[in-house]
């Protein structure tokens, strides 16, 4: 007996794009092959997608130079959208929403700010209660003139916010008060400079978190203290096999649901870096590259189950599948390939 899930897909759809927007999938969960049951409009370029923590609300980016982001409803019958309100920023391109569920998290690219949206009882959003904007440069004049943020989440606790900073190689770390919905700034943390630190993800038992740095091709092992609101940088790893001399942005990393093995995306290098988890969370070990069969994965997702791994290959217009052993962390090729215009983010429900 197949057993189907749901999923969606956000694409761009702007410029030389050939994106149509979010596209609803269906999912098999014992093969891991996606199929396209249509379209939602959401708006132009929703570059990344966002669960609530009950399932029942997707939450969309409009990345534009005058941004938005949306709420979609999800149970009940077909998605419908509920509303849009603005991220008073430029070329939103990560949210999140926290813990408890009462708001979203968005990280404006181009204008290097943060802003939290209340959400209202309907699952759509209410007016920002709160705008943070960073400040900052980085040593590569073409992508660190200024605070790029790209990134935006809450710690396992939800006492903390935590907003990866591309254009200042830090992460700004922050208190946040649930009630007021509003963040205040407890610390920066510095990263090496020209890394391009891109995204952070936390290890399941909450003591670690790992970030990616986009311009260096890194990945920077961390402790996190969720008492004190301290992230401490240790190790660092490549995201390359050793001896390749090409460029390459890592755009996406994650955290199999055991926290064994760490998985990263390598744009440029068209691959996944594999990694093993060890010493308690603190280290990583690079275990294998394994090419996507297509070309810049920007996102790569687990499946809920963690029997699968997606990569969404933005420059082939492909989203590949591979089976993941449980006991290795290997990746294994499958012939799941969906078609799809300029893939950027897949979100499972």
């Amino acid at each position: 007996m197949t057993i189907m899930t749901r999923a969606y897909l956000g694409s761009y759809t702007s410029g030389d794009s050939r994106g149509g927007g979010l596209s609803l999938l269906a999912v098999d969960q014992a093969g891991g092959r996606l199929s396209d049951h249509g379209l939602l409009d959401v708006g132009p370029n929703p570059s990344f997608l966002a669960l609530a923590p009950a399932g029942d609300v997707l939450y969309v980016v409009n990345e534009e130079a005058e941004g938005t982001v949306g709420a979609v409803r999800l149970d009940g019958g077909r998605p419908a959208v509920v509303n849009h309100q603005p991220s008073l920023g430029g070329h939103p391109c990560h949210l999140s929403a926290h813990p408890g569920g009462g708001h979203v998290f968005t990280a404006n690219y181009s204008t290097g700010s943060v802003v939290v949206h209340p959400v209202r009882p309907d699952g759509g959003l209410a007016e920002p209660s709160d705008l943070v904007r960073h400040t900052g440069s980085g040593p590569d004049p073409d992508r660190q003139e200024g605070p790029h943020a790209h990134q935006v989440l809450a710690d396992p606790t939800g006492r903390w916010v935590l907003a990866v900073d591309l254009g200042i190689d830090g992460v700004v770390v922050s208190a946040f008060d649930e009630r007021a919905g509003r963040l205040r700034q407890h610390e920066v943390v510095a990263l090496a400079p020209g890394s391009g630190p891109r995204h952070l993800a936390f290890h399941p038992d909450g003591r670690s978190a790992y970030v990616l740095g986009e311009l260096d091709s890194t990945v920077t092992a961390c402790s996190w203290d969720a008492e004190r609101g301290e992230l401490r940088p240790g190790q660092v790893v490549s995201t390359l096999p050793p001896g390749w001399a090409g460029r390459s942005y890592p755009a996406e990393i994650v955290v199999s649901a055991d926290g064994r093995f760490c998985y990263a995306s390598n744009r440029g290098h068209d691959s996944v870096a594999v990694f093993a988890v060890e010493e308690r969370g603190r280290r990583l070990r690079l275990v294998g590259v394994v090419p996507t069969g297509g070309a810049w994965p920007r996102h790569i997702a687990l499946s809920p189950a963690g029997t699968h791994l997606y990569a969404a290959n933005e420059r082939s217009d492909t989203v590949t599948c591979f089976r993941v052993d449980r006991d290795s962390g290997a990746l294994l090729r499958t012939d799941a390939v969906l078609t799809a215009g300029s893939p950027v983010c897949l979100v499972f429900d």
